[in-house]
C-alpha cells in the first residue's frame, strides 16, 4: 500500500502576488466561512500575520513556522508576507506600499467579516485591544519588521488600523541597529544557496550597494535601521491603544546577523514607554532559526500569548534558556 505523497512546502497557500500568500483553514461542516469556530477559545487568534526574514527564507524553512501554527491554531488563517532584498535596500516606501495593497485589503476584509460574524452571533463587535483580539503579528528579523510597518502604514488609510486588532506582537530576532557589517552579512546570507558565480557577483554587488547606501541613510534620503526602530514603536500602536497586548521579544546569543543587545534595548525602550513586554533569550540558535534549536521552549512561549500567563515571573536558567518576564 503506497503512502500518500508529501505536500510541497507552502502548497496549501494561495498567492495574492509574488510576496503575499494566504492560508485558509478547511471549513467545518455546516459552518459559514466567516463564523468563529466553536472549538477555539476567545483568547486564540483567528489570523496570524507572518512577516518573514531576508536571507535563507526558503519555502521549506518558512513552512517550519506555518505548519506549527496550523497545528497549534487549526482554525486560524495565516497571512504570509515575504521580504526581498530590494525592500531592504533601494525600493522606496511608496513602491513597497503599492506591493502591500493585497495584504491590506485581505486584512480589512477579514476584520469586516469577523465583526459581522461576531455581531450576528453575540450582538457585539470586537473588543478594542488585547486578549480576544483576532490578530497575532509575528515579525522575523528586521526584514519582517519592515514589512509589518509597511502593512501598518497601508492600513492607516482604511478604517481598520492594525494596532487596534492585535492580541500579540512577536519580535523574532529583531530589530537590529544600524551596522554596516551586519547589514552586509544579512545580504550575503541571502545568496548562500546560489551557485558560485552568483555568490561572487552578488557578494560584490551587495558590498558596493551597502557602501553607496551609507551616506543616503545618514542624510535620511533612504530610511535605515534607526528609522525602523522608531517606527516599530509608532506604527504598531501606543501604550494606551495596546493595553493588554503583549510584545514578545525573542533572540539568541548565537545570532551572527543581528546583535542581540539591540533587540534587548528595543524591548527596554518599549517597556519604558508603557508597553507590556516579555523577553526570551536563548543561548543557542542561528538567526531566524530559534525553533530549530529550542523547539519546545520557543513554541511554549508563543502559546502563552493566548493561553495565559505563566505562574513564575522569572524562571531559572535551564537547558541553555533564560526567561525574562515583565509586567506593567
Amino acid at each position: 500500500m503506497s503512502s500518500s505523497p508529501k505536500l510541497k512546502p507552502l502548497s496549501e497557500f494561495t498567492r495574492l502576488n509574488d510576496i503575499i500568500a494566504v492560508y485558509k483553514p478547511p471549513l467545518q461542516p455546516n459552518r459559514p466561512a466567516s463564523s468563529p469556530s466553536p472549538s477555539s477559545t476567545p483568547q486564540e487568534p483567528s489570523l496570524v500575520i507572518l512577516c518573514t526574514w531576508l536571507g535563507g527564507a526558503t519555502s521549506r524553512r518558512i513552512s517550519t513556522y506555518t505548519r506549527t501554527y496550523q497545528r497549534l491554531l487549526p482554525h486560524a488563517s495565516i497571512l504570509l508576507i515575504q521580504t526581498t532584498t530590494a525592500d531592504m535596500t533601494y525600493r522606496s516606501i511608496p513602491a513597497q506600499h503599492s506591493r502591500m495593497l493585497p495584504a491590506r485589503d485581505y486584512v480589512s476584509n477579514f476584520l469586516a467579516s469577523q465583526t459581522r460574524a461576531g455581531s450576528e452571533a453575540n450582538n457585539r463587535t470586537l473588543p478594542l485591544n488585547g486578549p480576544g483580539q483576532p490578530i497575532l503579528l509575528h515579525m522575523l528579523s528586521s526584514g519582517g519588521a519592515n514589512t509589518a510597518c509597511i502593512l501598518a502604514f497601508a492600513l492607516e488609510e482604511t478604517s481598520t488600523p492594525l494596532p487596534r486588532y492585535l492580541m500579540g506582537i512577536i519580535h523574532d530576532c529583531n530589530p537590529g541597529m544600524q551596522d554596516f557589517w551586519r547589514g552586509f552579512d544579512s545580504l550575503r546570507v541571502s545568496l548562500a544557496k546560489s551557485s558560485l558565480p552568483v555568490r561572487v557577483i552578488g557578494t560584490s554587488t551587495s558590498f558596493i550597494s551597502m557602501v553607496a547606501l551609507q551616506p543616503l541613510m545618514k542624510t535620511g534620503a533612504i530610511k535605515g535601521m534607526d528609522f525602523l526602530r522608531e517606527k516599530l514603536l509608532e506604527l504598531l500602536g501606543t501604550p494606551g491603544e495596546m493595553k493588554g497586548t503583549k510584545r514578545l521579544y525573542m533572540w539568541s546569543r548565537g545570532d551572527r546577523v543581528i546583535d542581540w543587545t539591540a533587540v534587548s534595548r528595543h524591548a527596554e525602550d518599549a517597556r519604558k514607554m508603557g508597553f507590556e513586554v516579555e523577553e526570551r533569550m536563548f543561548e543557542q540558535g542561528e538567526h531566524c532559526a530559534l525553533p530549530m534549536a529550542n523547539g519546545k521552549e520557543y513554541w511554549d512561549e508563543i502559546r502563552e500569548l493566548w493561553k495565559g500567563e505563566k505562574q513564575a515571573e522569572i524562571e531559572p536558567k535551564e537547558q541553555g534558556v533564560l526567561v525574562i518576564k515583565s509586567k506593567l
